[in-house]
């Protein structure tokens, strides 16, 4: 090549250059020069001392996400987002694996939160647009955007650019509006028909009201339910460190997190009954009234009431009594069920399973080893073991003697030893 020849093909090396660069500047402009930035709370987070209680009761977090990811997402059809469950193929030929190819908005938050926590940029990203693009809208359940938000955060501090940002203040504005009030749902709860059994409250407002339950009347109970619907906001849903986030990053009004604590710390059904409530709602005079039964009629969801403690005990305004009724349920080695009754004041119904990686997640918040230690024993005994299954690692559900795979629990697990 003669020098002249060299000269040009340098020229246009150089030039080249400059346009992929000026290009990326450009790019980086953009998305990420002079971003909005966050400060977010200190999320509670496993380290070796712990990760070792859980391996300890055969939770090894690296082979069970592994496996959760290759087991649940490259089989679904989605191929990005994980499905609700997955049932693996049963000893019959006649027993296919099957995925249920439902997409929940609060698992993929569990999903995107595993991949920023374990550095996976690619598969964040991707599963951010994907979710937004095709799960996120008004229609979606508080509890579910809150959680996604509450995620979505957790990717922009260590990911984020300008658009994600302009994102999370569009999604906010779904939950809260302009004054920091949440968006109230339609709830539906069971209650007894009126004049039946027992009644939710009588007519000064006084829950836990005696109706002819006591006496008998030879009816099946059964038939004297019916589902009621109010526009209110489940205390579930409350999600007070996400709260605190929008405040101190100036996305939701201040005062909102106070004002919601409050809330939330009044949700107690009462002072004998060691759980909170379902929901509240705004009477016509503007005051907060709570509904304890979600499900079963004069009852309370021992599951919504842990999702509402995990959230007060993350930003330290758990009550502490509830706090040790869960704690000496599962030291004690007794089934976390998913009903409360307030009239016997006793627990029934089935046994909540997807309750114990919940209780892991609580015990580290609460920074309490011991409870961490017996929650991971009762996840530990439906620890996938057989060297040639497909799920092996992951935590299973027997269902008429073939094994099923819930994301929400496993993702929830994974958390809990990252």
């Amino acid at each position: 090549m003669s020098g002249k020849n060299r000269k040009i093909v340098m020229i246009v090396a150089v030039a080249v250059a400059a346009l992929v660069l000026g290009g990326a500047y450009i790019w980086y402009s953009g998305n990420y020069a002079g971003r909005n930035r966050v400060t977010l709370s200190q999320t509670a987070r496993a380290d070796n001392e712990w990760r070792n209680v859980a391996s300890s009761n055969g939770i090894v977090g690296d082979y069970l996400w592994s496996r959760t990811t290759e087991l649940m997402i490259k089989n679904s059809s989605d191929g990005v987002m994980i499905p609700s469950t997955y049932m693996i193929e049963g000893r019959l030929t006649s027993e296919p694996a099957v995925s249920s190819e439902e997409y929940l908005l609060f698992d993929q938050a569990l999903l995107l939160k595993n991949y920023v926590r374990r550095g996976d940029r690619f598969s964040a990203a991707a599963l951010k647009d994907r979710v937004n693009e095709v799960l996120i809208s008004e229609d979606q359940d508080d509890l579910s955007l809150c959680e996604w938000l509450d995620a979505y955060l957790e990717y922009y501090s260590s990911y984020g650019s300008k658009s994600d940002y302009n994102r999370i203040v569009e999604i906010a504005g779904m939950i809260f509006d302009s004054d920091g009030n949440m968006r109230q749902e339609q709830l539906s709860i069971a209650s007894f028909i009126a004049g039946d059994y027992y009644s939710l409250a009588d007519e000064s407002g006084n829950t836990g009201v005696l109706s002819t339950i006591e006496q008998g009347n030879g009816e099946d109970p059964e038939e004297s339910v019916e589902r009621v619907t109010i526009t209110g906001i489940r205390l579930a849903a409350i999600d007070l460190k996400l709260i605190r986030d929008l405040e101190d990053n100036g996305i939701i009004p201040e005062g909102t997190f106070d004002r919601y604590c409050e809330i939330a710390e009044g949700g107690r059904v009462s002072d004998g009954v060691p759980y909170y409530a379902y929901a509240f709602y705004y009477s016509s005079e503007g005051n907060i009234e709570y509904v304890s039964s979600f499900d079963v009629p004069a009852a309370v969801s021992t599951t919504e009431s842990l999702l509402t403690l995990t959230h007060l005990t993350e930003v330290g305004r758990g009550d502490h009594d509830i706090y040790s009724n869960v704690k000496n349920l599962v030291i004690n080695g007794m089934a976390y069920q998913d009903t409360y009754y307030i009239i016997s004041r006793s627990m029934g119904g089935d046994e909540d399973l997807g309750v114990y990686a919940q209780i892991m997640q609580l015990a580290l918040v609460s920074d309490d080893i011991d409870l961490y230690d017996r929650a991971s024993a009762r996840v530990g005994f439906r620890i996938a073991t057989y060297s040639s299954s497909p799920a092996l690692y992951m935590v299973y559900r027997a269902v008429d003697d073939r094994f099923v795979f819930d994301a929400r629990e496993n993702l929830t697990v994974s958390l809990s030893v990252n």
